[in-house]
């Protein structure tokens, strides 16, 4: 399905990442450091990259790898990590499903076009950071675009208040609470509406979290 480049020094970390990714029919080169990254990258046309915290060169590893080819990353860290815009953040210990979505999360957003067809007319304009539908249009607050931009993003699959929290906010379980989700989810829906003849397109899932209907 994609190519991954996942970096770690930790060999049984490796093992266990590399059993996940396989399963899920991806083509998976490892490397410990930054220079074994560097030389996977000019060889293979790798998608993304999954990075273990670990790594003993991280805070200079996009600025070695980027030359080369710009990737979005999936960080696998203990606690919070600012992350790039395309990026996705899978706190340790991270169980085989949260990592498999956090790729195929950052898979999907790269697939997604300046322009994102959500049904019956309504679109999601990336570029403008707005929704649009029949002439009418809502400009989206940052959180609001990527909150959508998520949703869509995993669209099918249902994403938890935890989810929203660690890939929007990128805030950790312990310092935020669901209710900020339900706030901007509120907002985002009020527009969502006046754009698109009264009808939502955020469904809740009860006890589960959100998908895009």
């Amino acid at each position: 399905m994609a190519s991954i480049l996942l970096i770690t020094p930790d060999r049984s970390f490796e093992d266990y990442a590399l059993q996940v990714l396989s399963s899920a029919g991806h083509h998976v080169v490892t490397a410990t450091d930054a220079d074994e990254a560097v030389r996977a990258v000019i060889s293979i046309p790798v998608d993304l990259a999954v990075v273990d915290t670990l790594s003993p060169d991280l805070a200079s590893l996009r600025e070695q790898i980027d030359p080369v080819r710009r990737l979005p990353f999936v960080f696998v860290a203990p606690s919070f990590l600012p992350i790039g815009e395309s990026d996705r953040l899978v706190r340790k210990p991270a169980s085989a499903d949260e990592l498999r979505k956090a790729v195929a999360a950052v898979l999907a957003g790269e697939a997604l076009g300046p322009q994102v067809d959500l049904g019956a007319g309504l679109i999601f304009d990336r570029t403008g950071q707005r929704i649009m539908r029949d002439g009418l249009s809502e400009q989206l607050t940052p959180i609001e675009f990527r909150l959508l931009d998520y949703l869509a993003s995993v669209r099918g699959d249902i994403a938890s208040a935890q989810d929203l929290l660690e890939h929007v906010w990128h805030y950790t379980q312990a310092t935020a609470s669901s209710e900020v989700v339900r706030s901007h989810l509120k907002n985002l829906r009020v527009k969502i509406r006046r754009v698109n003849a009264g009808q939502d397109i955020v469904e809740t899932i009860p006890r589960r979290g959100y998908r895009l209907r």
